[in-house]
């Protein structure tokens, strides 16, 4: 008889598990892989002596700057290099990894050189609402709320808790010579002026801002929120911050304090941050933005205020660098207007420009040769958006305050924490950067789960071509799932076929569906963003379709009721960010069974938020019985708008999603599902004709509309890596 066992990693005992993955866990604690790989110096050649530390083991590379562990646990971790003449560098490593992959091999890691200066940034941070009481409701805005044992952060004592916010990247936040972060919150332990009308605000104990302070050098200030409780939290942000001994700006009493920058010196080379928002809260009586007369950001819709300030700065011989809060929330790329600010600050002589905002980690660009990133996403924040859950940080490095060398490090939010990311997870956020990226000419390269954003870097792109076929059904449609297909940093840039038929293109807005263990933490075998809570579903090792892990769930006959497997988040359509939402969304997955009950999906259309439904869907995946691992497609029906507004909190522009497994009519069933997708398709072609496609990109899925039976389809990836 099988019986479930909930437990937090590969750790023994296991009782009450099957068998199978009771011996397939053990396969995978006492099978260690072999870690090997090259270190480069910053001239590119290789590095002999560098120290390479991994868990409790250190080794030093050889003549050829090569290096290889053996015995290393599979679970994921992050590996420190260290070289004289050289800033340490962290790779996150993919280690949870099927048994069947012996070792591991790095790509070359090339050290950055000391002589450089490097700067760092992250995106948006808070301290307070959910870190300090976990209920939706959320606190009384005007008070500060009691303790609370399951809070991350105890409203009476918040220093540890916010330095433990930090925990899992503390290495990507050491080693700089400036680390800044967007603090988009009041900070104040007096919330009694709340803004009466702002649906969302925000204030951060300054407790936790002194936590804050213990990696960071600046805070930002010139965003939306600073003004969240009125002037009285403006005069508590300021002597707050002032009292850790952050710097500061974008903020003050009125517009010419609040344009004011923050100077600071590095190496003999003299900074400056100006820091505003174009966010102004023009729709409320109380706008969020400093006047002549009131409080507030500084606000970057005054053209002449922000060139103003830009030009105070290069007359005095610094550089300027530019934070711009700005765009609009949750979309993939800079809006129209939000170019247009780009254009005003690269203009008027900024060196260098930080985004904010969005909450949603966009591209980079050069905009009048100035390098912008144009949102870094989320760094520490409560939002439960899953898109909103993959965030960056990015160190630029400089000489002679020109841009020398640039990468970005992917981070997703568990708990509202962030946490370094690898594999495929990483991946597939650098591809869809990239992509955001090309319209602004810049360059982004995955190398080892990060992204290298070309500066003077010397790439080149390989490329291979792969025939693939594509059983197309009665109905005349099939599914090509490239994802096992695609190795690490390669994008598809070509796909034809002989035959006449049509083409779409696709990309997963799922993300959460491979169920693969792809962040670093203490955490294993955790399908994130999935509610496996109760004993009938849990994470698999002993049979996957692809990789590690596949989802679980058994039912017995006396059962009354089906397993239930809750995506916790719902899944938006491409483009609801910017109102034009895609509706051509295919569920897309693989099952497999033994003697399992009925397994089905249920479906919830939704809002993009809040709590209006448009109707139900229930998805049948298998009838019961015993089948081995198949691919599964179903296209959906998305709703039609109910009204003439395009705004998505009153229509249907996101899905909730349940897997569901019957119970058998007799014995004991199980049921698993792996590398779920839900795929928004792009726009047709034909595809005897070709389609080319710029990489990076994150299109992971074909769709061939044809006669049915098999079409064979040339499909070709390429990679773009550093020359070293």
């Amino acid at each position: 008889m099988w019986l479930l066992l909930s437990i937090s990693c590969m750790e023994g005992p296991w009782d009450g598990l099957p068998e199978e993955e009771i011996a397939a866990r053990a396969a995978l604690r006492t099978t260690p892989i072999g870690v090997s790989g090259i270190v480069r110096g910053s001239d590119g050649q290789p590095l002999a002596d560098a120290r390479v530390t991994l868990r409790d083991d250190t080794l030093f590379t050889d003549a050829s700057g090569a290096y290889a562990f053996s015995g290393v646990l599979r679970h994921n971790a992050l590996m420190r290099v260290t070289a004289d003449g050289h800033r340490d560098d962290v790779v996150a490593l993919w280690l949870a990894r099927p048994v069947s992959l012996g070792s591991l091999r790095v790509e070359p890691i090339c050290l950055w050189t000391t002589e450089r200066i490097r700067l760092a940034f992250v995106g948006d941070m808070i301290f307070g609402r959910r870190f300090l009481d976990l209920d939706e409701d959320f606190p009384e805005f005007t008070s500060i709320p009691d303790d609370d044992p399951d809070a991350l952060i105890t409203p009476s004592d918040p220093y540890e808790d916010t330095l433990g916010t930090f925990h899992w990247v503390e290495d990507y936040l050491d080693g700089h010579d400036l680390l800044s972060g967007n603090l988009e919150s009041v900070v104040t332990d007096d919330p009694t002026t709340p803004h009466e009308t702002k649906p969302y605000i925000f204030f951060t104990l300054p407790e936790s801002a002194d936590a804050m302070a213990t990696w960071f050098d600046y805070a930002n200030l010139g965003n939306n929120h600073v003004y969240d409780y009125l002037e009285q939290g403006v005069v508590d942000t300021m002597d707050h911050v002032d009292s850790t001994g952050m710097g500061w700006a974008g903020l003050g009493l009125d517009s010419e304090e609040a344009f004011l920058p923050w100077d600071f010196e590095v190496e003999g080379e003299r900074y400056a941050m100006v820091s505003a928002t174009s966010v102004a809260g023009g729709q409320y009586d109380v706008g969020f933005v400093a006047t002549d007369v009131r409080g507030g950001a500084a606000d970057l819709r005054d053209d002449v205020a922000v060139e103003d300030a830009l030009r105070a700065v290069e007359v005095t011989g610094r550089a300027a660098i530019m934070q711009m809060h700005f765009g609009k929330e949750y979309s993939e790329g800079p809006s129209g207007y939000a170019e247009t600010r780009l254009d005003v600050v690269s203009q008027g002589g900024a060196a260098l420009i930080v985004g904010h905002h969005p909450h949603v980690a966009q591209g980079f660009g050069w905009h009048d040769g100035v390098l912008a990133s144009h949102s870094l996403g989320n760094f520490v924040f409560d939002q439960d958006r899953v898109e909103t859950m993959l965030g960056m940080s990015w160190e630029v490095e400089l000489e002679d305050t020109v841009p020398t060398r640039s990468r970005a490090r992917p981070v997703y939010l568990e708990d509202y924490r962030p946490r370094p990311v690898v594999g495929q997870l990483a991946d597939r956020l650098l591809r869809r950067v990239g992509e955001a990226s090309l319209p602004y000419e810049a360059i982004v390269v995955p190398v080892n789960g990060q992204a290298l954003i070309v500066v003077d870097d010397e790439v080149a792109a390989s490329s291979r071509t792969v025939t693939l076929a594509v059983q197309v059904n009665e109905d005349g449609v099939g599914v090509l799932d490239l994802r096992q297909e695609l190795e690490s940093g390669e994008s598809v840039v070509y796909v034809r076929s002989q035959l006449e038929a049509d083409g779409r293109l696709g990309r997963d807005q799922l993300v959460f569906g491979s169920f693969e263990d792809q962040d670093v933490d203490e955490d294993c075998l955790e399908a994130s963003r999935w509610d496996l809570e109760g004993d009938s579903r849990f994470v698999c090792v002993m049979d996957p379709y692809a990789g590690l892990a596949s989802l679980c769930s058994v039912r017995d006959a006396w059962n009354s009721e089906d397993s239930k497997s809750w995506f916790r988040n719902r899944v938006r359509l491409i483009g609801t960010g910017v109102g034009d939402p895609n509706r051509e969304l295919t569920l897309v997955g693989y099952r497999h069974g033994i003697e399992a009950g009925r397994t089905s999906f249920h479906l919830t259309w939704v809002a993009s938020e809040g709590d209006l439904t448009f109707g139900e869907e229930e998805v049948a995946v298998r009838a019961a019985g015993s089948y081995d691992w198949a691919p599964f497609f179903v296209d959906l029906d998305v709703p039609a708008d109910e009204a003439p507004v395009t705004d998505g909190e009153f229509n249907p522009r996101a899905v909730k999603l349940i897997w569901q497994h019957s119970p058998p009519e007799q014995g004991r069933a199980l049921a698993m599902i792996d590398e779920l997708a839900l795929v928004n398709w792009l726009e047709e072609f034909p595809l005897d004709a070709g389609l080319s496609v710029p990489a990076p990109g994150p299109q992971e899925f074909l769709r061939v509309e044809a006669e049915p039976g098999e079409v064979l389809v040339d499909v070709t990836f390429e990679k773009v890596a550093p020359v070293y």
